[in-house]
C-alpha cells in the first residue's frame, strides 16, 4: 500500500510539473507569436515604401499595447533599407516608469544575440532564442531574446524581429513552480549547451546565466521524464520536460518533502497502532490480573496462612471456574485437616487420661506396702515390693 501511494504521488507530481511546463510554454509561444507579428509588420514596412514615421508609431504602439513586453525591435541587415546607411533598426524598450522609449541609433551589428539569431535564421525560419546576455539601456537587465526572420518575396533574409524576455521574470515564473518548499528548477538549451535560468539556491544564479550545463553538478545529461539523483546528501526526483522551442525544463523535488505527508500518515498510523497494542496489552493484563493473577495471589496467601497454622479461615473464589474448583478443594482439605487434628486431640486426651488413671492406681497400690526402716541397724534393712 505504501509503495502504491508513493507511485501515485510521483505520477501526481509529474502531472503538476507538466502543468508548470505548459504555463512556461504558453509564455514562450506568446513571445514567439509577438516576434512573428513584429516580423510581419517589418515585411509590410519593407514592401510599402519604408515609411519611418509610420513604422515608429506602429512599433511604439505595439509595445505600449503589450503590457508584458519589456523590449524588442526590428533589425535589418546592412544596406537593406538604405544603400547609403549600413544599419537600420526600430528598437523599443520600457523605462523605469514603464513608458515605451524608441531608440533608432542602437548599435546592434556586433551584439552576440544579433549575430547568433541571424546566423540561425539564415538556415531555418523557425523562431530562435539567444543565450542570456546583459543589457544596459536606461535600465539594467539580464535578457534572453527570441528572434524571427524578416524575408522578402524570394525568401531572402532581410533582417530579424526580436522580443526580449527578462531573466528576472523567468526566475519569478520558475520560483512559482515549486511543488515543495525546497524544490528548484532549471531552464536550459541542451542543443546549444547553455543555462538560461536556475533556481538552485546552492549555486549563485549570476554564475550560471549562459553557462554550460557541465557546470551543473547534478546534471548528467539524462533527460528521461523522471530521474533520481543525490545532491548535497539529499535524494531528489528530477522531472524533465522538453518545450516546443527546444528548451528543457527540469524541476527537482526532494524525496523527503515529496513523501513527507504519506510518511507522516504512516508514522501516525504506526503510533496509533502501537498505542492500540499497548491498550490491548493493558486490558489483557488487567483481565489476567483479575481472572488469574488475583486468584493465584489469594490462593498463595491462603496457603501461607495454613503454613502458619491458621486453619480457621476459608477461601472464596467464584471466577474463573478452575480456580473456584481449586478453592473448594483447598477448603475441603482444610475441613479434613480440622477433623484429623480434632481426632488426634481426642486420642491424646484419652491417652493422657488413661495414663493419669494408671498412675493414680499405681500410687494407690504402692500405698498398700509397708515401709519399714531401721536406720540404727547395721546388719539389715527391709523393703516391700509387689
Amino acid at each position: 500500500e505504501y509503495i502504491k501511494e508513493k507511485k501515485l504521488l510521483i505520477k501526481s507530481s509529474d502531472f503538476e510539473v507538466s502543468s508548470f511546463s505548459y504555463q512556461l510554454q504558453e509564455q514562450i509561444l506568446l513571445l514567439e507569436a509577438k516576434a512573428k507579428d513584429l516580423a510581419l509588420f517589418a515585411e509590410t514596412y519593407y514592401k510599402t515604401g519604408k515609411n519611418d514615421k509610420i513604422a515608429t508609431v506602429m512599433v511604439e504602439d505595439f509595445f505600449d499595447q503589450s503590457k508584458f513586453l519589456i523590449g524588442g525591435g526590428i533589425w535589418f541587415k546592412p544596406y537593406v533599407i538604405n544603400k547609403d546607411k549600413q544599419f537600420s533598426s526600430f528598437y523599443a524598450f520600457k523605462n523605469k516608469d514603464n513608458q515605451v522609449v524608441l531608440d533608432r541609433n542602437y548599435g546592434y551589428a556586433d551584439k552576440a544575440w544579433y549575430l547568433e539569431i541571424v546566423s540561425e535564421l539564415a538556415k531555418k525560419r523557425t523562431p530562435k532564442w539567444s543565450k542570456p546576455y546583459y543589457e544596459k539601456q536606461d535600465m539594467e537587465n539580464i535578457l534572453t531574446t527570441v528572434g524571427v526572420g524578416i524575408y522578402d518575396e524570394e525568401d531572402n533574409l532581410l533582417g530579424i524581429s526580436t522580443i526580449d524576455w527578462e531573466i528576472n521574470s523567468i526566475i519569478k515564473t520558475l520560483y512559482s513552480m515549486k511543488p515543495t518548499e525546497n524544490s528548484f528548477a532549471l531552464l536550459a538549451d541542451t542543443a546549444k549547451d547553455f543555462v538560461i535560468v536556475s533556481t538552485d539556491n546552492l549555486m549563485p544564479n549570476a554564475n550560471m546565466f549562459g553557462g554550460s550545463l557541465k557546470n551543473i553538478p547534478w546534471y548528467n545529461g539524462n533527460i528521461s521524464n523522471i530521474n533520481r539523483f543525490t545532491y548535497h546528501e539529499d535524494v531528489y526526483l528530477s522531472y524533465s520536460k522538453k518545450l516546443s522551442n527546444g528548451m528543457l525544463l527540469i524541476i527537482n523535488i526532494p524525496e523527503d518533502e515529496l513523501f513527507y505527508e504519506i510518511r507522516a500518515q504512516r508514522l501516525i498510523m504506526m503510533f496509533f497502532l502501537i498505542l492500540s497494542v499497548f491498550f490491548i496489552i493493558a486490558i489483557m493484563y488487567y483481565a489476567l490480573s483479575k481472572s488469574i493473577n488475583k486468584p493465584i495471589y489469594e490462593l498463595m496467601h491462603f496457603i501461607q496462612k495454613l503454613s502458619h497454622g491458621n486453619i480457621e479461615e476459608t477461601i472464596e473464589i467464584e471466577q474463573p471456574l478452575e480456580f473456584a474448583k481449586l478453592a473448594k478443594t483447598f477448603n475441603q482439605m482444610v475441613n479434613n485437616l480440622k477433623k484429623h487434628i480434632a481426632n488426634i486431640q481426642d486420642f491424646t486426651q484419652k491417652k493422657e487420661k488413661a495414663e493419669a488413671e494408671m498412675l493414680i492406681a499405681q500410687q494407690i497400690q504402692s500405698s498398700f506396702l509397708p515401709t519399714p526402716y531401721y536406720p540404727n541397724s547395721r546388719r539389715f534393712n527391709i523393703y516391700a515390693i509387689m
